[in-house]
């Protein structure tokens, strides 16, 4: 596992966004709707929309209730009273740079359940949550420094939308040239949740500053999924 494909994962885990699990004290109740699961399956991004450039790795897939999604760096807000009816990972994007894209969706019982899955998980506090589950994974090869948190202004995709953007420093000690020397690159981890009616889905993306993805093509992206889950299951 790469250690871009390990941040995204934690931080993923910190949303909540596979929070499914009937297991653990908190988590949503799972009762997959066939219709909602066909729907979160067909709001995910494809390599259709990541366009040139990008290779997959894996395969879309359901949310299965298996796991829960809870942060290691803060407690998760009590999701018993919701009742999640869909959910869809997509495959992981890799570009030779470095940078990661990666989505998924979920559907809610009712727009009611939606809004306070939204309320519950995405208030700016959650950087803090992600901040700390970022440095959590931190090894003796890496060191991963948060330097910056912040929500952007981007316009408003679907009924709601949020971007928050965590500013990074991965540091190393490597051997070059016989030599051991510190080395550091600094890098963005982006989040992006949009939510329309009964469904809500989540962009990460990571990518080295010297080598960025652009806010146009995350933008894109962002409007792709409002287009997609503007249209629900009748």
């Amino acid at each position: 596992m790469t250690f871009a494909r390990r941040l995204a994962l934690v931080s993923l885990a910190a949303l909540a966004l596979c929070a499914a699990a009937a297991a653990a004290t908190g988590d949503p109740q799972y009762q997959l709707n066939v219709a909602d699961q066909a729907w979160t399956d067909s709001i995910i991004l494809g390599t259709q929309d990541i366009g040139t450039g990008w290779k997959r790795d894996g395969f879309p897939g359901g949310i299965t209730g298996a796991g829960s999604g809870a942060s290691a760096s803060c407690s998760m807000p009590d999701m018993s009273d919701l009742v999640l009816t869909g959910g869809t990972y997509s495959p992981d994007f890799y570009r030779s740079d470095g940078a990661y894209v990666a989505s998924t969706a979920v559907a809610w019982q009712t727009p009611e359940q939606a809004a306070a899955d939204w309320s519950r998980n995405l208030q700016p506090a959650v950087m803090g949550c992600l901040a700390g589950d970022l440095q959590s994974e931190s090894t003796k090869q890496i060191k991963v420094v948060v330097t910056g948190r912040r929500q952007l202004a981007w316009p408003t995709f679907g009924d709601r939308s949020v971007v928050y953007r965590i500013s990074l420093v991965l540091k190393a000690h490597v051997k070059v040239r016989k030599k051991w020397r510190n080395v550091s690159a600094k890098a963005t981890a982006d989040f992006i949740a949009v939510g329309a009616g009964r469904a809500r889905a989540m962009i990460w993306t990571f990518s080295f500053n010297a080598h960025p993805l652009d806010d146009f093509s995350q933008q894109k992206w962002a409007m792709l999924l409002a287009q997609r889950m503007s249209t629900q299951p009748s």
